[in-house]
């Protein structure tokens, strides 16, 4: 028995654990491998923006655009990404004999090659010429197989969103110091693509009237999202969320802030009225606070918690005064933990303080002890507690979990995949004897 015997299936699932040295390794073997894995191998490609007059980017960039790698054939990610600062990989550049115009034609044949791509992750740098974000932008509306799009905005200047039509999953990223906002046109931009099914719209400054036209336009158009992260509510949100259900994956972040009786309103709203429309469908939900208000967890929002049967993960605030301030046994941490008990599918849980609290270390210290000793008895599984770091990289302080409770271990997912193509290799073997 060898490794020749194993379908190429198998040897893609082996792949999958490898890292990318190990593909590569693993490619070399013989021709049978180097098929099986080759896919995988080149399947992601990364352009460093800031970098194109460096050797190694040039070569990279003329290999690409004669069409003979294997990025061409099989890449189905790109990465257009910032590259080193001040030289400090140590690598001269080609010199002042390389022109712009050059460095932007292969530039544009080296993108022209990548045709198969369907994922780009796209970060803008104050750095970057006019003319790549053209390029950019026109290669993004050519790829007819484009379904997800990334983009990561560096820049002051007004941002236009490419007219794409066949998105799938959008993500923009704003650092909140930029102010940006999106506008009527990319409201528009947005809901051109009519099978959207996941929104990412993270750091943008609370703008009631753009994010009404998206909102509204979306709404307009049917287009019924099933993954949201935001950093804006406005009534306009709350009534594209209840007008329709199966949402998945729900994330809203810097709650409270703005207009206070406003915020307690839109609340209200929202537990009321949208989370009951998408009960039997939410599996995600994520709405932590950043000032004690009616978003945080407690009474008066356990019971629409307690509906939302099919939630694996949670992340929710809770106020100083539902913590510090109740009778033994009915604190919010208390009834939180009543309530979860009888959610299911629930998997993990993370709790925070409001970080405007002035009370906040003392509601921490209450977090991580319930969670230490009140861990939900309705599981047999393992239990973790550990810290989670926000991913997102907003510059204004965000509210962090300050443990998560994990219901079952991680590691068993991975180990669980391992199991299922070993079974398979078993399989495989005995159809061969």
């Amino acid at each position: 028995m060898s490794i020749l015997n194993l379908c190429v299936e198998i040897l893609q699932e082996i792949g999958n654990e490898l890292s990318n040295t190990g593909q590569k390794n693993l490619r070399a073997a013989c021709r049978y491998t180097d098929y099986a894995v080759a896919p995988l191998f080149f399947s992601s490609v990364v352009l460093k923006s800031s970098d194109l007059r460096r050797e190694s980017s040039i070569w990279g960039m003329s290999r690409l655009a004669s069409g003979r790698s294997g990025w061409s054939t099989h890449a189905r990610t790109l990465e257009i990404v910032p590259g080193a600062q001040n030289g400090e990989e140590g690598e001269w550049e080609l010199g002042s004999h390389i022109s712009e115009a050059a460095v932007q034609e292969f530039f544009t044949s080296a993108l022209r090659s990548l045709s198969n791509v369907r994922s780009v992750i796209w970060a803008e740098t104050e750095g970057d010429s006019s003319w790549q974000c053209d390029v950019i932008s026109d290669y993004l509306r050519s790829l007819p197989l484009l379904t997800s799009l990334e983009l990561s905005l560096q820049r002051a200047e007004d941002f236009a969103l490419p007219l794409l039509s066949g998105l799938r999953k959008l993500k923009i990223v704003n650092p909140r110091w930029l102010r940006i906002h999106l506008t009527h046109p990319d409201s528009r931009a947005i809901a051109r693509s009519s099978g959207l099914t996941s929104l990412n719209l993270s750091g943008f400054h609370d703008c009631a009237t753009a994010h009404a036209q998206l909102w509204s336009t979306l709404l307009e158009r049917d287009i019924c999202l099933r993954e949201i992260t935001t950093t804006s509510v406005s009534p306009d949100l709350i009534t594209y969320l209840a007008s329709y259900s199966g949402m998945e994956k729900l994330t809203i972040r810097g709650l409270g802030g703005g207009h206070f009786d406003l915020s307690n309103e839109l609340a209200v709203l929202f537990y009321d009225t949208v989370l009951p429309q998408h009960a039997d469908s939410l599996v995600e939900l994520a709405c932590p606070t950043t000032h004690e208000n009616n978003w945080s967890f407690g009474a008066h929002n356990a019971g629409a918690i307690a509906k939302l049967r099919a939630l694996t993960k949670m992340f929710v605030g809770v106020n100083a005064q539902d913590v510090l301030h109740a009778d033994p046994g009915t604190s919010a941490l208390d009834l939180l933990f009543k309530t979860v008990a009888d959610l299911p599918g629930l998997h993990i849980i993370a709790v925070s303080a409001c970080h405007t609290s002035p009370h906040r270390a003392a509601v921490e210290a209450a977090i991580l002890s319930a969670m230490r000793s009140q861990r939900p008895s309705t599981t047999q599984q393992s239990h973790q507690l550990k810290p989670v770091e926000d991913d997102e990289g907003d510059a204004e302080p965000q509210p962090k979990p300050v443990v998560t409770l994990a219901l079952w271990d991680p590691s068993f997912k991975r180990f669980a995949k391992l199991f299922v193509w070993l079974c398979l290799v078993r399989v495989t073997i005995m159809m061969l004897q």
